[in-house]
């Protein structure tokens, strides 16, 4: 690049420091001064960084006192008598390379020297002298990469590998022989750089942007790279290499002479990158290592570090990121401008009339070229003057299935002011919209339509919600990525893939709303949750439905889905509903099948958007079994309850009448009460009364079946006399690590009990000959005979690291105990860090109260566990109060254990 001299701000003085002893035996104190020098500089810069010094000036001063250290210990090493006489400074030139060599020196980045030479092996005295001086750079804790090269060398390697010729661009003199450094910066120019420019041109561009993926779905990562990831300082490198290598020149003011892009744009440009080397220092400086990943569990300290004050409305992590993913997305979109514009500027002359004569021309000054849509220079003033040039432009590529250039994005973005109120109100923008929702590839020219802004412009409430981070243990995206991903999984459902989503497919297939089901997904972010106010986000909702001139219908049902958002996974994950009355409350809030399928269809994309291990086959199971059991109250409204005591009685001995005789069922049905006879399916009652029969010669009986649908296994426990079945066998399982998704206990006359677990397993899938379930047997065996205590068995665990490392958010345990909504038990749901052991440690607290569980729903949301019991004590709800705040406590206090292991009850 040059001989750029980076002076350092803050005027290094080294006159503490002695001259380098000749022997290095000597060299500790030497080492330690400069050291404690270096740490006093560095801090005084860190404290300028924390002031609010801008990134740029920041990474310049590292850099600044780096070139002055190595150049003062170089010029100082010269001097001792060993070297003096040699002239060593002649022969060589000491060269910065890489981020080094481009002045943007983080606190803790890499330091990569290049020593070029004349001949590797002419000059024993050189190679001395370099080994000396890198040992210096260690014992002064400078972890310096570095490399001694010919220039035939440097040309060679560069020549065929991308990695060395990129880095051979960002090369900086620090010292040394000057003509050096000259020789090798024209060698580099003229054999590899513009040789063989038009394949390390496309090979950057295939590297780094992808054309079948939007800025938005590249970007807004809940963990992003800042150097590497999509939108990242590495991009705005390429952009730089590109404009360097063609045109000489290392400032975008120079470029092209502002016809790509205006000066204006490329002062947004610098400061969204000055942000990031802001950040990329913080970054540095709070974890005091190289760190490019902004890990989830760092960013509020980022924030706090960066200057953002907490406020009432949004939280500083939030606002920290949005800012971050809106400078991604204008480092991304700049760099892809630049970078393309220097692509198309290098090809030779006969590729371009090639291109020319293969480009289609489709009217209205539109061209297609490459897959892409471009325009003709001549239509720039008339995107001024007619705002339906910008519909026309999302109706082409809707037609012909092309892409935006980045020219033309440019020039949208430039003219979105033309996107007023009167023409935003018009009935051209409201027939585009819906004619994009009615195709089978909207979420692609939605895409497109946000990157550029027009979808902001078009639903207010989209602009407000750009890059806006809601993560919540659940949600791993931004709220505009989350819209357009549950348009792209409803889209899914024309031809999924497999069989798993049969059911969701079918209904979307007949579905008469799908283009409501998409303006949903899109306005999403007014979706009410349970106990807000509803009367701003109703207001808002009108005002969506007058501008876009919805019918009564449309209107209600768009109403209907935003306002109850939530509630078919409410249902689903934390209500008992196979009890009748909760089927009834959510017939009674679904109203309609129509509007039944409806919500589980958004339902469905809203967890498949939320974060990719949000949606599984338990959480679809428990979704399906709600539908079809609401599905079915739809169709028997008008007839006797099929749930009622009598009805399930009388179902009962129908279907297992041929196989037992009336008294044994009879007799079953007595022994295991009311509630077992309401919740029990005929095919569970059988199976049940076979395990039972079976305990008379054992000490229990374990089965296991695997559910396909829900891709998990049943196990049902049958014992008698047995105590505590539900603990020992959770407590059993959770020393296997596998994971529990729900549980059902019945306790019936004569101490006889049935537990039923739903199971999966953290490491993988698990089959029903699987030896893990002889052991599970042999345990509970082993506890019941009184062998070994389920204490011991938890000892023996082992711990998946990996799995707990990632499960580290803190989040404090919360405990809620309801005695409204069910009729015969009391609710208990808890939230807390999900981790293995954490059903027991609840089972294990509700049992030495002496209360019992009667249904158990586990779910877990991001990294967050959600429990939700159904339990009663002595048959009655939990109503005394001290006894109420006994529980709270011990169950909180469980929660935060390391170990569950370490429990003491």
């Amino acid at each position: 690049m040059g001989f750029t001299n980076l002076n350092y701000q803050f005027q290094l003085d080294f006159r503490r420091v002695t001259n380098i002893p000749p022997d290095p035996r000597d060299r500790l104190s030497y080492f330690q001064t400069f050291k404690a020098l270096l740490k006093e500089e560095r801090e005084k810069i860190k404290t300028w960084h924390r002031s609010g010094v801008g990134g740029r000036e920041i990474v310049q001063a590292h850099t600044g006192l780096m070139d002055e250290s190595i150049r003062h210990i170089v010029h100082t090493l010269t001097k001792l008598e060993i070297y003096a006489e040699s002239n060593l400074i002649e022969n060589f030139s000491l060269i910065a390379v890489g981020g080094y060599g481009r002045g943007e020196l983080n606190p803790f980045s890499d330091i990569d020297l290049l020593f070029v030479v004349e001949k590797e092996k002419d000059n024993d005295i050189i190679g001395s002298f370099i080994q000396d001086l890198i040992s210096i750079f260690w014992g002064i804790g400078l972890e310096i990469g570095h490399s001694v090269r010919t220039i035939k060398t440097c040309v060679s390697m560069a020549k065929e590998d991308l990695t060395v010729q990129t880095a051979l661009v960002d090369i900086r003199i620090i010292t040394g022989n000057p003509g050096l450094f000259e020789q090798l910066n024209q060698a580099i120019q003229k054999n590899v750089l513009k040789k063989n420019i038009k394949e390390i041109l496309t090979s950057k561009l295939n590297e780094h942007f992808d054309p079948n993926q939007s800025v938005s779905e590249l970007v807004c990562k809940p963990e992003p790279d800042i150097k590497n990831g999509p939108g990242g300082l590495r991009y705005y490198h390429t952009a730089l290499w590109g404009m360097a290598t063609l045109f000489g020149t290392v400032s975008f003011l120079d470029f092209d002479g502002g016809k790509t892009i205006s000066k204006r744009e490329i002062k947004s440009y610098y400061r969204s990158i000055d942000f990031f080397l802001r950040v990329r220092n913080e970054l540095h400086y709070l974890t005091e290592k190289k760190t490019d990943v902004l890990q989830l569990d760092l960013q509020k300290n980022l924030a706090t570090h960066l200057g953002y004050k907490q406020e009432e409305e949004t939280d500083i992590t939030q606002r920290f990121m949005r800012d971050y993913f809106l400078h991604a997305t204008s480092i991304y979109n700049y760099s892809e401008i630049i970078f393309k514009r220097c692509l198309q500027l290098e090809k030779p002359y006969i590729a371009k009339v090639i291109t020319s004569l293969t480009q289609k021309d489709l009217g209205n000054g539109f061209i297609s070229k490459d897959s892409e849509l471009h325009y003709k220079e001549e239509i720039e003033e008339n995107f001024s003057s007619n705002p339906q040039l910008l519909l026309t432009v999302f109706e082409i590529c809707i037609e012909k299935s092309l892409e935006l250039s980045p020219q033309l994005k440019r020039q949208i973005r430039l003219n979105l002011k033309l996107f007023n109120n009167e023409f935003v109100q018009s009935a051209s923008i409201r027939e585009m919209l819906f004619k994009t929702f009615n195709r089978s590839n909207s979420e692609k020219i939605l895409r497109q339509m946000h990157e550029v802004g027009v979808l902001g412009k078009i639903l207010p409430h989209f602009e407000e919600i750009h890059c806006l981070v809601r993560y919540d243990n659940y949600r791993r995206y931004t709220a505009d990525e989350h819209s357009l991903r549950m348009v792209r999984f409803l889209e899914e459902l024309e031809s999924p893939e497999g069989t798993e989503l049969a059911e969701l497919s079918s209904i979307f297939k007949k579905s008469g709303l799908k283009d409501i089901l998409k303006l949903v997904a899109l306005a999403h972010s007014l979706a009410t949750v349970s106990g807000d106010d509803t009367g701003d986000t109703q207001k808002k909702i009108n005002t969506l439905s007058d501008q876009l001139n919805l019918d009564e219908e449309q209107k209600e049902i768009l109403t209907f889905l935003l306002n109850h958002f939530f509630a078919m996974t409410e249902f689903a994950f934390y209500k008992d509903f196979h009890n009748e009355e909760a089927v009834k409350d959510f017939l009674t809030v679904t109203q309609t099948p129509e509007k039944l399928n409806a919500l589980y269809l958004v339902s469905y994309a809203d967890l498949k958007a939320s974060a990719p291990d949000t949606w599984t086959s338990w959480k679809q199971y428990l979704l399906s079994q709600l539908f079809n059991l609401t599905r079915n109250g739809f169709q028997k409204q008008s007839e006797p309850s099929q749930t009622s005591p009598l009805m399930a009685k009388f179902n009962l001995h129908s279907f297992l009448q041929k196989e037992f005789f009336a008294w044994e069922i009879e007799d079953h049905l007595d022994r295991m009460g009311e509630d077992y006879l309401v919740w029990a399916s005929p095919e569970a009652a059988a199976q049940h009364i076979h395990l039972l029969k079976s305990t008379k010669n054992e000490s229990f009986v374990l089965d296991i079946n695997y559910n396909k649908q829900g891709e998990h296994h049943i196990l049902t426990l049958a014992c008698e006399g047995a105590k505590k079945p539900l603990k020992n066998l959770v407590g059993i399982l959770t020393a296997k690590n596998m994971t529990i998704l729900g549980a059902q206990s019945f306790l019936g006359e004569d101490d006889i009990a049935i537990t039923i677990l739903q199971v999966g397993r953290t490491d993988g899938t698990i089959h029903e000959i699987d030896p893990i379930w002889l052991e599970v047997e042999q345990a509970m065996q082993d506890i019941i005979e009184g062998k070994i205590s389920i204490k011991e068995v938890l000892k023996e665990r082992k711990r998946f690291s990996t799995y707990e490392k990632k499960k580290k958010n803190v989040i404090m345990p919360k405990v809620k105990l309801e005695n409204i909504g069910n009729p015969n038990y009391t609710v208990i749901r808890t939230e807390a860090r999900d981790h293995i052991g954490m059903l027991y440690k609840i089972v294990a607290v509700l049992e030495n109260f002496g209360i019992q569980i009667h249904r158990a729903k586990i779910s877990c949301n991001g990294d967050r566990g959600i429990n939700v019991f159904h339990v009663s004590l002595r048959g009655k709800k939990l109503s005394f109060k001290r006894l109420i705040i006994r529980v709270k406590e011990q169950l909180i206090s469980a929660l935060l254990l390391e170990k569950v292991e370490d429990m003491i009850l």
